[in-house]
Protein backbone atom coordinates (compact mmCIF):
# COMPACT_ATOMS: atom_id res chain seq x y z
CA UNK A 1 0.00 0.00 0.00
CA UNK A 2 2.50 2.36 0.81
CA UNK A 3 5.06 1.69 -1.80
CA UNK A 4 1.94 1.79 -4.49
CA UNK A 5 0.69 4.62 -3.64
CA UNK A 6 3.76 6.46 -3.36
CA UNK A 7 4.56 5.24 -7.03
CA UNK A 8 1.30 6.91 -8.61
CA UNK A 9 1.68 10.72 -8.73
CA UNK A 10 4.68 11.33 -6.02
CA UNK A 11 7.83 10.03 -7.02
CA UNK A 12 7.10 11.26 -10.30
CA UNK A 13 7.06 14.99 -9.41
CA UNK A 14 10.93 14.29 -8.86
CA UNK A 15 13.44 15.72 -11.59
CA UNK A 16 15.63 12.74 -11.35
CA UNK A 17 12.64 10.47 -11.96
CA UNK A 18 12.90 8.93 -15.75
CA UNK A 19 11.58 5.81 -17.73
CA UNK A 20 14.04 2.75 -16.21
CA UNK A 21 12.98 3.92 -12.94
CA UNK A 22 9.59 3.92 -13.72
CA UNK A 23 9.73 -0.02 -14.87
CA UNK A 24 12.45 -0.93 -12.49
CA UNK A 25 10.38 0.50 -9.10
CA UNK A 26 6.73 -0.90 -10.67
CA UNK A 27 8.81 -4.43 -11.09
CA UNK A 28 9.62 -3.59 -7.16
CA UNK A 29 6.01 -2.93 -6.24
CA UNK A 30 4.48 -6.30 -8.33
CA UNK A 31 7.48 -8.68 -6.83
CA UNK A 32 6.88 -7.66 -2.97
CA UNK A 33 3.16 -7.76 -4.21
CA UNK A 34 3.34 -11.77 -5.18
CA UNK A 35 5.57 -12.38 -1.92
CA UNK A 36 2.77 -10.87 0.20
CA UNK A 37 0.34 -13.08 -1.70
CA UNK A 38 3.17 -16.29 -1.28
CA UNK A 39 3.03 -15.91 2.36
CA UNK A 40 -0.22 -16.02 3.02
CA UNK A 41 -0.85 -19.08 0.29
CA UNK A 42 1.71 -20.66 3.05
CA UNK A 43 -0.31 -19.75 6.09
CA UNK A 44 -3.10 -21.10 4.12
CA UNK A 45 -1.32 -24.78 3.40
CA UNK A 46 0.13 -24.98 7.10
CA UNK A 47 -3.35 -24.21 8.20
CA UNK A 48 -2.94 -21.32 10.11
CA UNK A 49 -4.55 -18.73 8.35
CA UNK A 50 -7.78 -18.50 10.63
CA UNK A 51 -5.79 -18.19 13.39
CA UNK A 52 -2.94 -15.61 11.93
CA UNK A 53 -5.40 -13.60 10.29
CA UNK A 54 -9.19 -14.34 10.87
CA UNK A 55 -9.62 -15.06 14.40
CA UNK A 56 -8.51 -11.97 16.31
CA UNK A 57 -11.37 -9.07 15.99
CA UNK A 58 -8.76 -6.70 15.98
CA UNK A 59 -6.12 -8.22 13.53
CA UNK A 60 -8.41 -9.52 11.45
CA UNK A 61 -9.63 -6.03 10.35
CA UNK A 62 -6.07 -5.86 8.77
CA UNK A 63 -7.38 -7.73 5.34
CA UNK A 64 -8.82 -4.67 4.88
CA UNK A 65 -4.87 -3.87 3.23
CA UNK A 66 -5.65 -6.94 0.96
CA UNK A 67 -8.28 -4.77 -0.87
CA UNK A 68 -6.45 -1.92 -0.85
CA UNK A 69 -3.20 -2.61 -1.51
CA UNK A 70 -5.03 -4.83 -4.49
CA UNK A 71 -6.64 -1.40 -5.58
CA UNK A 72 -3.33 0.31 -6.12
CA UNK A 73 -2.02 -2.57 -7.48
CA UNK A 74 -4.68 -1.93 -10.14
CA UNK A 75 -3.65 1.51 -10.01
CA UNK A 76 -0.38 0.74 -10.95
CA UNK A 77 -1.04 -1.77 -13.50
CA UNK A 78 -3.75 0.63 -15.40
CA UNK A 79 -1.08 3.29 -14.94
CA UNK A 80 2.02 2.12 -15.92
CA UNK A 81 0.90 -0.93 -18.34
CA UNK A 82 -2.44 0.80 -19.94
CA UNK A 83 -1.99 -2.17 -22.27
CA UNK A 84 -2.51 -5.11 -19.46
CA UNK A 85 -6.45 -4.32 -19.05
CA UNK A 86 -7.60 -7.95 -18.80
CA UNK A 87 -5.21 -8.30 -15.81
CA UNK A 88 -6.43 -5.47 -14.26
CA UNK A 89 -10.14 -5.74 -14.87
CA UNK A 90 -9.24 -9.91 -13.59
CA UNK A 91 -7.51 -8.19 -10.14
CA UNK A 92 -10.53 -5.59 -9.76
CA UNK A 93 -12.37 -9.03 -10.16
CA UNK A 94 -10.72 -10.99 -7.06
CA UNK A 95 -9.94 -7.82 -5.61
CA UNK A 96 -14.39 -7.21 -5.10
CA UNK A 97 -14.60 -10.85 -4.00
CA UNK A 98 -11.88 -10.52 -1.21
CA UNK A 99 -13.96 -7.06 0.13
CA UNK A 100 -17.35 -9.86 -0.15
CA UNK A 101 -15.73 -11.86 2.16
CA UNK A 102 -14.19 -9.02 4.98
CA UNK A 103 -17.63 -7.61 4.53
CA UNK A 104 -18.75 -10.59 6.64
CA UNK A 105 -15.41 -10.15 9.17
CA UNK A 106 -16.23 -6.41 9.38
CA UNK A 107 -19.73 -7.32 10.58
CA UNK A 108 -18.83 -9.51 12.82
CA UNK A 109 -16.27 -8.25 14.49
CA UNK A 110 -18.47 -4.70 14.91
CA UNK A 111 -20.99 -7.09 16.56
CA UNK A 112 -18.27 -8.41 19.09
CA UNK A 113 -17.92 -4.60 19.83
CA UNK A 114 -20.98 -3.22 20.27
CA UNK A 115 -22.18 -6.75 22.16
CA UNK A 116 -18.81 -7.04 24.59
CA UNK A 117 -17.01 -4.13 25.85
CA UNK A 118 -14.41 -5.30 27.13
CA UNK A 119 -12.89 -5.88 23.86
CA UNK A 120 -13.08 -2.58 23.01
CA UNK A 121 -10.59 -1.47 25.25
CA UNK A 122 -7.96 -2.51 23.21
CA UNK A 123 -9.47 -1.19 20.06
CA UNK A 124 -7.31 1.36 17.42
CA UNK A 125 -7.38 2.60 13.58
CA UNK A 126 -7.16 -0.46 12.03
CA UNK A 127 -10.88 -0.51 12.43
CA UNK A 128 -10.73 2.34 9.73
CA UNK A 129 -9.14 -0.05 7.19
CA UNK A 130 -12.96 -1.29 6.42
CA UNK A 131 -13.60 2.42 5.62
CA UNK A 132 -10.39 2.36 3.24
CA UNK A 133 -10.82 -0.89 1.82
CA UNK A 134 -14.22 -0.30 0.37
CA UNK A 135 -13.72 3.16 -0.86
CA UNK A 136 -10.46 1.66 -2.88
CA UNK A 137 -12.95 -0.64 -4.61
CA UNK A 138 -14.17 2.96 -5.92
CA UNK A 139 -10.91 4.66 -7.03
CA UNK A 140 -9.87 1.44 -8.79
CA UNK A 141 -13.06 0.69 -10.45
CA UNK A 142 -13.27 4.22 -11.85
CA UNK A 143 -9.97 4.26 -13.00
CA UNK A 144 -10.12 0.73 -15.25
CA UNK A 145 -13.72 0.83 -16.24
CA UNK A 146 -14.22 4.92 -16.34
CA UNK A 147 -17.67 6.05 -17.76
CA UNK A 148 -18.60 2.32 -17.57
CA UNK A 149 -18.70 1.90 -14.36
CA UNK A 150 -21.89 2.56 -12.56
CA UNK A 151 -22.13 6.22 -11.09
CA UNK A 152 -24.95 4.20 -8.73
CA UNK A 153 -22.60 1.53 -7.48
CA UNK A 154 -20.11 3.71 -6.78
CA UNK A 155 -21.99 6.10 -4.88
CA UNK A 156 -23.03 3.19 -3.23
CA UNK A 157 -19.97 2.01 -1.59
CA UNK A 158 -19.04 5.39 -0.66
CA UNK A 159 -21.91 5.31 1.42
CA UNK A 160 -20.69 2.43 3.25
CA UNK A 161 -16.95 3.10 3.41
CA UNK A 162 -17.93 6.31 5.09
CA UNK A 163 -20.72 4.46 7.84
CA UNK A 164 -17.91 2.13 8.13
CA UNK A 165 -15.78 5.06 8.78
CA UNK A 166 -18.34 6.73 11.44
CA UNK A 167 -18.75 3.45 13.22
CA UNK A 168 -15.33 2.56 13.68
CA UNK A 169 -14.73 6.69 14.74
CA UNK A 170 -17.72 6.02 17.57
CA UNK A 171 -15.86 3.00 18.77
CA UNK A 172 -12.13 4.21 18.64
CA UNK A 173 -13.66 7.15 21.01
CA UNK A 174 -15.35 4.76 23.44
CA UNK A 175 -12.54 2.70 23.15
CA UNK A 176 -10.50 5.77 24.63
CA UNK A 177 -13.30 7.13 26.76
CA UNK A 178 -12.89 3.52 28.52
CA UNK A 179 -9.68 4.49 29.51
CA UNK A 180 -10.18 6.70 31.93
CA UNK A 181 -6.47 7.34 32.60
CA UNK A 182 -4.91 11.17 32.30
CA UNK A 183 -4.46 12.30 29.20
CA UNK A 184 -0.86 11.78 29.08
CA UNK A 185 -1.65 8.25 29.84
CA UNK A 186 -4.01 8.25 26.78
CA UNK A 187 -1.12 10.15 24.50
CA UNK A 188 1.34 7.28 25.56
CA UNK A 189 -0.75 4.37 24.67
CA UNK A 190 -2.04 6.06 21.50
CA UNK A 191 -1.71 3.35 18.61
CA UNK A 192 0.42 4.43 15.04
CA UNK A 193 -2.90 3.06 13.13
CA UNK A 194 -4.48 5.77 14.31
CA UNK A 195 -3.37 7.54 11.81
CA UNK A 196 -6.11 5.73 9.60
CA UNK A 197 -8.68 8.79 10.95
CA UNK A 198 -7.53 10.86 8.56
CA UNK A 199 -6.37 8.53 6.42
CA UNK A 200 -9.62 7.51 5.47
CA UNK A 201 -10.91 10.85 5.18
CA UNK A 202 -8.40 11.49 2.75
CA UNK A 203 -9.21 8.28 0.27
CA UNK A 204 -12.71 9.14 0.78
CA UNK A 205 -11.71 12.56 -0.53
CA UNK A 206 -10.57 11.19 -3.08
CA UNK A 207 -13.06 8.48 -4.49
CA UNK A 208 -15.62 11.50 -4.44
CA UNK A 209 -13.52 12.95 -6.87
CA UNK A 210 -12.76 10.58 -9.24
CA UNK A 211 -16.46 9.69 -9.13
CA UNK A 212 -17.98 12.75 -9.25
CA UNK A 213 -15.03 14.98 -11.23
CA UNK A 214 -16.80 17.77 -9.27
CA UNK A 215 -14.64 21.08 -9.35
CA UNK A 216 -16.85 22.78 -6.78
CA UNK A 217 -15.65 24.88 -3.74
CA UNK A 218 -17.53 21.85 -1.15
CA UNK A 219 -14.26 20.11 -2.24
CA UNK A 220 -11.87 22.43 -0.51
CA UNK A 221 -13.85 22.80 2.68
CA UNK A 222 -14.02 19.19 2.92
CA UNK A 223 -10.31 19.64 2.39
CA UNK A 224 -9.77 22.04 5.03
CA UNK A 225 -11.14 19.73 7.02
CA UNK A 226 -9.24 16.45 6.53
CA UNK A 227 -6.18 19.20 7.16
CA UNK A 228 -7.31 19.70 10.33
CA UNK A 229 -7.93 16.24 11.15
CA UNK A 230 -4.28 15.81 9.35
CA UNK A 231 -2.99 18.15 12.21
CA UNK A 232 -4.76 17.22 15.52
CA UNK A 233 -4.07 13.51 14.61
CA UNK A 234 -0.05 14.10 13.67
CA UNK A 235 -0.11 16.75 16.65
CA UNK A 236 -1.29 13.74 19.48
CA UNK A 237 1.67 11.53 17.59
CA UNK A 238 4.23 14.48 18.00
CA UNK A 239 3.44 15.09 21.45
CA UNK A 240 3.45 11.19 22.08
CA UNK A 241 6.78 10.87 20.30
CA UNK A 242 8.36 13.57 22.75
CA UNK A 243 7.38 11.51 25.70
CA UNK A 244 8.57 8.34 24.15
CA UNK A 245 12.07 10.11 23.81
CA UNK A 246 12.26 11.19 27.47
CA UNK A 247 11.36 7.74 28.72
CA UNK A 248 13.15 5.47 26.03
CA UNK A 249 15.82 7.92 24.03
CA UNK A 250 15.93 8.51 20.69
CA UNK A 251 16.88 5.28 18.95
CA UNK A 252 14.09 2.93 20.52
CA UNK A 253 11.20 5.63 20.69
CA UNK A 254 11.68 6.48 17.02
CA UNK A 255 13.91 4.00 15.25
CA UNK A 256 12.68 0.42 16.01
CA UNK A 257 10.62 -1.19 13.29
CA UNK A 258 6.77 -2.44 13.90
CA UNK A 259 4.78 -2.99 11.33
CA UNK A 260 1.82 -0.83 11.87
CA UNK A 261 4.85 2.21 10.81
CA UNK A 262 3.98 1.45 7.07
CA UNK A 263 -0.25 2.76 7.77
CA UNK A 264 1.48 6.20 7.96
CA UNK A 265 3.61 5.88 5.07
CA UNK A 266 0.30 4.90 3.23
CA UNK A 267 -1.97 7.66 4.94
CA UNK A 268 0.44 10.60 4.21
CA UNK A 269 0.84 9.45 0.66
CA UNK A 270 -3.12 9.35 0.66
CA UNK A 271 -3.13 12.68 1.84
CA UNK A 272 -0.71 14.52 -0.55
CA UNK A 273 -2.61 12.48 -3.62
CA UNK A 274 -6.06 13.61 -2.49
CA UNK A 275 -4.17 17.00 -2.29
CA UNK A 276 -3.13 16.20 -6.12
CA UNK A 277 -6.68 15.69 -7.47
CA UNK A 278 -8.01 18.84 -6.10
CA UNK A 279 -9.44 21.39 -8.79
CA UNK A 280 -6.54 24.17 -8.76
CA UNK A 281 -8.53 26.90 -7.91
CA UNK A 282 -7.56 30.32 -5.75
CA UNK A 283 -9.77 29.97 -2.54
CA UNK A 284 -6.63 27.47 -2.10
CA UNK A 285 -4.03 29.90 -2.70
CA UNK A 286 -0.61 28.56 -1.89
CA UNK A 287 -1.73 25.95 0.27
CA UNK A 288 -2.16 22.98 -2.18
CA UNK A 289 0.90 23.65 -3.88
CA UNK A 290 2.79 23.92 -0.65
CA UNK A 291 1.38 20.12 0.85
CA UNK A 292 2.23 18.95 -2.50
CA UNK A 293 5.64 20.05 -3.09
CA UNK A 294 6.75 19.18 0.46
CA UNK A 295 4.33 16.57 0.77
CA UNK A 296 6.97 14.31 -1.52
CA UNK A 297 9.90 14.81 0.34
CA UNK A 298 7.87 13.98 3.53
CA UNK A 299 6.71 10.58 1.97
CA UNK A 300 9.14 9.52 0.15
CA UNK A 301 11.56 9.91 2.93
CA UNK A 302 9.49 8.14 5.29
CA UNK A 303 9.36 5.25 3.34
CA UNK A 304 13.70 5.13 2.82
CA UNK A 305 13.91 5.13 6.85
CA UNK A 306 10.92 2.42 6.75
CA UNK A 307 12.80 -0.06 4.65
CA UNK A 308 15.83 0.69 6.35
CA UNK A 309 14.31 0.16 9.80
CA UNK A 310 12.72 -3.60 7.83
CA UNK A 311 16.12 -4.11 6.61
CA UNK A 312 17.91 -3.25 9.84
CA UNK A 313 15.27 -5.41 11.95
CA UNK A 314 15.58 -8.63 9.46
CA UNK A 315 19.05 -8.91 9.38
CA UNK A 316 19.63 -8.57 13.59
CA UNK A 317 17.08 -11.05 13.54
CA UNK A 318 18.94 -13.43 11.31
CA UNK A 319 22.18 -12.79 13.26
CA UNK A 320 20.22 -13.42 16.70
Amino acid sequence: MAFGIMQIGLIQKFAFYNERIETSLAILLFGAYGCIISLLLMDIKKGAFYNNHLKDPINSFTIGTWVAATSVIILNITYHFPHLTTVSIGLYIIDFLIWLFYLGIIIRNYSIYIRKPKFIEKLNGVIVLSCVSTQSLVIGGETIFKAEFPIEFAFLLIVVGATFYVISLMLIGRSLYLMKNTLKTVILNWKMTNCTIHGGLSITGLALIVTFNSSGKWLIYYWIFVTIVFFIVESIEGTRSIFRIQQFGIKDALFIYHPTQWVRNFTFGMYVNFTIHLPAISLLGNARTIVIEGGKYIVVSLFIIEVCLLAQYKLGKRWD
